[in-house]
C-alpha cells in the first residue's frame, strides 16, 4: 500500500488552562509551522529549552521507506501536523512505532518523539497549541515530558538525553526523523529490562530476525548494543523484577 521515501514524572499541572478554546481553519498549519520553527531555533540555546535547532550542515541525511498502513486511522495526518509544527527541532520519532514505519510487521496506535534538550514541557505545550492544526485534548505535563492526545492519537514528547548511535532518518517529505533500528533496538532492550509489555518482545524479536547483520554498515547489531551500555538506562531505574505487562 501506500508509503513515503525517507531519506520524570507526570501531572495535570495547569496544563487544561493551555488548551486554545477558537477551531482552527484549513491552511494555517503551514504559516505556523514556520512561526514554531523559528521560535525553536532561537530557543535552543538563549530562550527556554523547548529543543535545540538542527544544524542541516552536520546532520546525515539516511532515506528509508515509511509503511503507514502499520499505523492506526489518523496517525499519519497527526504527524505530518507535528512535522511541520516541530520543524527545525531536535525532536525524532522512536520506539514501537518508529520500528512500525519502517519494518511494517505490526499496527501501532501512538507516537513517541525524543529531544535530547527538551527542559520546558509547559513552554512546548504552547508552541504546540499555537501552531497545530489537529485538535489537542487530555494533555499530562511534566517538567520533561508532555503527554497529549492529538486528534485521537496519543503522542508523548519525552527528554532522551543520552546519544544516538547512528544518524537519525529523514523522510523526503520533511517529515519528522526516524530514529536508526540499532537505537530503537538499545530503547527496546532497555524497556524489557524495565518490565517490558509482550509488543516490546515482538518488535526486539522482529529487528533480530531481520537485521542481526547490517550489510550497510558492516557489522551485527549486537555489535551496536554492546557499544551502547550507556543507553540502555534510559529510565535511570533498576533494572525489572523478571515480570512483564500483558500487553
Amino acid at each position: 500500500m501506500g508509503g513515503d521515501e525517507v531519506a520524570d514524572s507526570r501531572g495535570r499541572g495547569r496544563a487544561s488552562a493551555l488548551l486554545p478554546r477558537k477551531t482552527r481553519g484549513p491552511g494555517a498549519a503551514a504559516s505556523r509551522g514556520c512561526v514554531l520553527g523559528s521560535r525553536l531555533l532561537g530557543a535552543g540555546r538563549g530562550g527556554p529549552g523547548v529543543g535545540h535547532s538542527i544544524a542541516s550542515a552536520t546532520v546525515c541525511v539516511v532515506w528509508m521507506r515509511i509503511n503507514w498502513r502499520a499505523t492506526a486511522p489518523g496517525m499519519r495526518e497527526v504527524y505530518q501536523d507535528l512535522s511541520r509544527a516541530l520543524a527545525g527541532s531536535d525532536f525524532y520519532l522512536a520506539g514501537g512505532t518508529a520500528l512500525a514505519l519502517l519494518e511494517g510487521h505490526r499496527i501501532s496506535v501512538d507516537l513517541d518523539l525524543f529531544s535530547p534538550t527538551l527542559s520546558d514541557a509547559e513552554t512546548l505545550l504552547e508552541d504546540l497549541v499555537d501552531n497545530l492544526q489537529s485538535e489537542i485534548t487530555d494533555v499530562a505535563l511534566g517538567q520533561n515530558a508532555l503527554d497529549l492526545e492529538i486528534s485521537g492519537v496519543r503522542v508523548s514528547l519525552i527528554r532522551y538525553r543520552y546519544p544516538l548511535l547512528k544518524p537519525t532518518l529523514t523522510p523526503e517529505s520533511n517529515g519528522l526523523r526516524l530514529a536508526d533500528r540499532d537505537d530503537i533496538a538499545t530503547m527496546k532492550l532497555s524497556a524489557i529490562t524495565n518490565r517490558g509489555s509482550r509488543k516490546d518482545f515482538i518488535d526486539f524479536w522482529v529487528l533480530l530476525d531481520r537485521h542481526r547483520t547490517l550489510p550497510e554498515h558492516g557489522y551485527p547489531l549486537s555489535s551496536g548494543l554492546s557499544e551502547s551500555g550507556r543507553n540502555w538506562r534510559m529510565n535511570d531505574g533498576p533494572v525489572g523484577d523478571g515480570s512483564y505487562g500483558d500487553d
